[in-house]
């Protein structure tokens, strides 16, 4: 079956869901490959990951209509110590730390559990009729016509 797309992205993970949202919501139309099934991700129990969504990218997420699905369960990110040392040596006294009360762009970033940024990821996915998820395939072969691609999925 001969299906066209402006824009391919592989792989149906975090990122390639936001990036498919994004180019949809340019107008263009996606289609979404991943080699695994992909299954709607419904919420799950919670299981310890999560994920720190820098500002800029919270800004994205906000452009893109999908903070206000999630951001009622991040936690912001108010400061951050960065320090470094060795396993056998511990901490080194030199750190740096980041407090939100010096920064303009306030918070930093915002804490977000991965069940709800993965569930919220793709209910938008399924909404969505610019973006046409192709699962358990991946590209066999790339054929180039100058400006065209042409894929051929196994």
């Amino acid at each position: 079956m001969e299906r066209k797309f402006d824009i391919i992205v592989v792989g149906a993970g975090i990122n390639g869901k936001v990036m498919s949202l994004a180019a949809a919501h340019q107008g263009f139309s996606v289609g979404l490959i991943d080699q695994k099934k992909i299954v709607e991700d419904t919420l799950q129990k919670f299981d310890g990951r999560a994920y720190a969504i820098a500002f800029s990218s919270v800004q994205m997420l906000k452009n893109l209509d999908l903070w206000d699905k999630i951001s009622e369960t991040a936690q912001p990110v108010l400061n951050i110590k960065v320090s470094h040392g060795t396993l056998e040596g511990g901490p080194f006294s030199s750190n740096i730390t980041f407090k939100n009360a010096d920064i303009e762009e306030s918070p930093m970033a915002q804490m977000v559990e991965d069940r709800y940024l993965r569930q919220c990821l793709s209910s938008e996915i399924k909404k969505n009729n610019l973006v046409e998820v192709i699962d358990q395939k991946q590209i066999g072969q790339i054929i180039d016509y100058n400006e065209k691609k042409q894929l051929i999925l196994s």
